[in-house]
């Protein structure tokens, strides 16, 4: 008699997390530290950029 054998199934990897992404920017314009604000809206697909010092449009 032989051993059983071993499952035919592929062990389960782990799926590694998503790195988040940086939602604050400094601004390409003035240099300010994080004067700059992205927001994303998955559920709709849409993003927008919000500037908090200048009036600027990006």
């Amino acid at each position: 008699m032989g051993k059983r054998k071993s499952s035919s199934r592929a062990k389960l990897v782990a799926k590694k997390p998503r790195e988040k992404l940086d939602t604050v920017f400094c601004c390409p314009f003035c240099n300010h530290g994080s004067s700059i604000e992205c927001d994303i809206d998955m559920k709709n697909m849409i993003g927008g950029v919000f500037l908090q010092r200048l009036p600027r449009k990006l």
